[in-house]
């Protein structure tokens, strides 16, 4: 039986990204990937990181979101903003990426600390994953892009915001 309490406090709070964490990512696939057009968002909130993503690096861009209020506003601020190149899907995004493993050129997640490490599981779906704020645990990145924009507090911990490029397959630290 489901029971949204427990599945809430199991859920890692909505941060958006920043605008400096946001501009730097943006640039980072401009210069190194901008041949590659599909793209996953792992947890995507609001959608807004997927809408720049879709606009500003020309890509096709999967959102995938489980908790209602986000995905209210995900739909909203889409039809909003017009974002034809964002496709929103409510699940959870471990569950569907196991479930259909289309591959995509980018995976990106902004998650804590304590789902980061289910990103192995699924890495295999991606050419470049790239991940905000918290790095995956036991695995070494291609290149870190350090303090873009403050920081993310998970628990206790304040993360501060790098970017961290995996270039897959995984390789451990």
């Amino acid at each position: 039986r489901f029971c949204f309490v427990c599945h809430a406090k199991k859920q890692i709070p909505f941060v958006p990204s920043g605008k400096r964490m946001r501009r730097a990512l943006v640039a980072e696939i401009q210069k190194h990937y901008p041949q590659y057009k599909t793209a996953v968002d792992v947890g995507a909130g609001d959608c807004g990181l997927a809408r720049l993503i879709a606009r500003d690096c020309n890509m096709h861009v999967t959102a995938i979101e489980n908790t209602a209020l986000s995905i209210t506003l995900a739909r909203i601020k889409n039809y909003i903003h017009s974002a034809k190149n964002v496709k929103l899907v409510t699940a959870d995004a471990f569950e569907y990426l196991a479930k259909t493993r289309k591959k995509y050129d980018i995976g990106i997640a902004y998650l804590g600390p304590s789902v980061n490490g289910n990103l192995i599981n699924v890495a295999e779906q991606f050419r470049v994953l790239i991940t905000l704020a918290v790095p995956i645990p036991g695995i070494k990145p291609t290149r870190v892009l350090k303090r873009v924009g403050g920081g993310t507090m998970y628990g206790r911990k304040w993360y501060v915001n790098n970017i961290y490029v995996y270039e897959t397959p995984l390789k451990k630290s």
